[in-house]
């Protein structure tokens, strides 16, 4: 069974409870069965916890938490025409950064830009590709919305990196291209 939800938190918390209900189910079936049930309960939950959280990692970028290019293909097949725009987002200075200042600032950078992306992908699907490139697909959006919502993106990165000024080297590029129902 493969349950994915929008917002990892909902599945996280549903998984989470899922397993305690199991545990507090056990605790009141040992009082008959003399402490073997509980045991048994407990450790069942903690397998379903792991493997739940095993198939969210197999889903998600470790670093910046969005969905990867495994999920981002096979959702791409699901999606048919209710995409209106996609956009592709590259970040400049990682390299640069990761050579200099070490991998510990260009993981910073790429866990800032997935924070910035999800803060301002509401209801689209927004992916790591792989290295520093990021795809947003963009569904049932206005040109105007769309071009908002990457003025956003761009203009929150330039402001989340005020704060660290070791990768202040970092940049974005962006570039976006709408469609029709007509396009295929």
């Amino acid at each position: 069974i493969h349950v994915r939800f929008r917002d990892r938190r909902i599945g996280d918390i549903l998984v989470i409870y899922l397993c305690a209900l199991g545990c507090i189910g056990a605790m009141v079936v040992d009082v008959e069965f003399d402490g073997v049930t509980l045991i048994s309960a407990i450790l069942i939950s903690n397998m379903v916890f792991y493997l739940f959280l095993r198939a969210q990692d197999m889903d998600h970028d470790p670093l910046t938490r969005l969905w990867n290019r495994r999920l981002f293909y096979e959702d791409c097949r699901k999606l048919g025409n209710t995409v209106t725009a996609v956009a592709s987002v590259d970040m400049n200075g990682l390299k640069k950064t990761n050579d200099e200042l070490g991998h510990e600032a260009g993981d910073r950078i790429l866990h800032m830009m997935g924070d910035t992306l999800t803060e301002n992908s509401s209801g689209s699907l927004c992916c790591r590709l792989g290295g520093d490139e990021f795809l947003l697909f963009m569904k049932n959006v206005s040109e105007q919305e769309a071009g908002d919502r990457m003025t956003a993106i761009i203009r929150d990165f330039e402001e989340n990196k005020k704060d660290d000024p070791e990768i202040a080297i970092a940049s974005i590029s962006a570039g976006m291209v709408m469609s029709t129902p007509e396009d295929s």
